[in-house]
């Protein structure tokens, strides 16, 4: 797949399609329809002064005129800057300023002759606008686009994409899985995480179908887009378990549930985060497959569970033209010829992720078994000192408390008492009788943890965790400072009392 080839390729392609859901009815727009949009999104930008290797901001909801703007700038060899939601309270001018960018477009009309709409891009509009009079123009013909991250951070970190990385990125995933022509990927995450431009990208490559929906429409799109493929954060595979697996019911029952609504579905992938071992068994016993896999948006994918390769529990055999090395320290190190991000930029790590040598250093601790499966151990800046020095890796004892029924959520902390805390989510009403047992479950794990990494301290809680409460990060990981923030009263208290719902 050669991103230069990608928009020629959709000419009078009347076959596939991609299509927006929408509980008020669905838009399709066939490849060859898409082609023609596209065109004329490069007339309008040629019109106000585009030239190759300048950058153009988005800044706006998730639409088809996103999409026909992101692969007119990769036909025009622009340089896409895709802001999240988090940037829509800046200031236009200084983020125009920062980023350098020639255009800006937004969801609402401005001012400014260099601030555009998205509907601008495939109407019938004059060409008043006119790009920014200081706007630079890169010269690093691999950049493709700035796209951003938090990781498990939570700081925004804008990253350069890499048009070979991205190429070898979507190639790989064409050689590992069993896609068809037919298929109907369905996505709902917003357009400024890379990732979700990648199932374009793929579409068109290898022409399939992609429909876009909202997260409040996602579970009804299933249904009426008849989807095919899905790739999802773990968060909502867990919430499917906890749907259909419990309440006893067999195996027929269940695949009948996943039936009804998603009816066409042939496979499921993952790997945005961590995910429950639980949730990789559950389907595991059902009639429909979920691939967990290993990405980061520095290096892309670094291992998979394919149809040919799967092992649950790891997270896969290692990517195409991919090599991974295990440091004395346990964490993991990238090598890839063409990693899926190049640098950061306006951000300033020490040089502590893409290493002198090449390598990615991606702060998870990991191994390799004989067969050449990758386990994740953990997450290197979340491992505990205990004051007797010993290390310990907090995600080892959360996965095996998630594994009790009753829990929904386990975060492990090191506290400055000579034991370990946590909080525990389980689903409301608050129950004494459930927290009894789960103190009962607790008892019997620490005679295992033994003195040195005991849990002498619970918080309970019956919020689930998400976005909003700021419990999980933007790309659905544990944002363990803020959950610590919360509960610290709770856990640091003599009586182990838990906190209200």
């Amino acid at each position: 797949m050669q991103l230069a080839n990608l928009v020629s390729s959709m000419r009078g392609n009347t076959s596939n399609w991609l299509a927006i859901h929408r509980l008020t009815g669905t838009k399709t727009y066939l490849f060859d329809q898409m082609y023609t949009d596209v065109r004329k999104a490069m007339e309008f930008l040629t019109r106000c002064g585009i030239q190759a290797g300048m950058r153009i901001g988005v800044l706006a909801d998730n639409s088809y005129e996103w999409i026909v703007l992101d692969l007119a700038t990769i036909e025009l060899n622009c340089r896409l800057v895709a802001f999240p939601e988090a940037f829509a309270g800046e200031d236009l001018g200084q983020l125009a300023e920062q980023y350098e960018l020639s255009l800006l477009f937004v969801n609402k009309p401005a001012a400014q002759d260099w601030i555009c709409q998205l509907p601008d891009l495939t109407g019938e509009s004059s060409g008043e606008k006119k790009r920014r009079g200081n706007a630079g123009i890169g010269d690093n013909e691999d950049d493709l686009t700035l796209h951003f991250s938090s990781g498990s951070s939570g700081i925004l970190k804008c990253l350069v994409g890499s048009k070979l990385g991205t190429e070898a990125f979507v190639q790989g995933y064409w050689d590992l899985f069993p896609w068809l022509s037919s298929d109907v990927m369905l996505a709902f995450m917003p357009l400024s995480s890379y990732q979700q431009r990648l199932l374009i990208y793929s579409a068109i490559g290898y022409p399939h179908n992609v429909v876009f929906t909202s997260p409040g429409e996602l579970m009804i799109a299933f249904t009426q887009a008849k989807a095919t493929v899905f790739v999802g954060p773990p968060l909502f595979f867990e919430r499917l378990e906890k749907k259909l697996g419990t309440g006893g019911h067999s195996k027929t029952e269940i695949n009948a549930a996943l039936r009804r609504f998603a009816p066409a579905i042939r496979f499921f992938i993952t790997g945005m985060a961590p995910i429950r071992q639980s949730t990789i068994e559950f389907f595991q016993d059902t009639e429909t497959p979920l691939y967990g896999v290993y990405s980061l948006n520095e290096s892309g994918t670094v291992s998979a569970n394919t149809p040919n390769a799967i092992r649950p529990g790891s997270v896969g055999r290692l990517f195409p033209e991919t090599r991974v090395e295990i440091a004395a320290d346990g964490e993991i190190l990238v090598r890839k010829p063409h990693p899926l991000s190049q640098r950061y930029l306006y951000y300033d790590d020490q040089g502590q992720t893409f290493l002198a040598d090449g390598a990615i250093s991606t702060g998870d601790l990991g191994r390799l078994d004989e067969d050449g499966f990758l386990y994740i151990v953990g997450r290197k800046k979340n491992v505990i000192i205990t004051s007797s020095g010993m290390k310990i890796n907090p995600e080892s004892i959360e996965r095996r408390m998630e594994a009790w029924p009753e829990v929904g959520r386990a975060v492990v902390f090191g506290s400055d008492q000579p034991y370990l805390s946590a909080v525990v989510q389980y689903p409301a009403p608050r129950n004494s009788a459930v927290e009894k047992k789960i103190w009962e479950h607790l008892q019997e794990l620490n005679k295992e943890l033994g003195i040195a990494s005991f849990i002498g301290a619970i918080a309970f809680t019956n919020d689930e965790f998400t976005v909003e409460n700021r419990f999980l990060t933007r790309n659905l990981k544990l944002d363990r400072q803020s959950i610590y923030a919360a509960f610290e009263n709770q856990l640091v208290t003599e009586e182990k009392s838990s906190a209200r719902a």
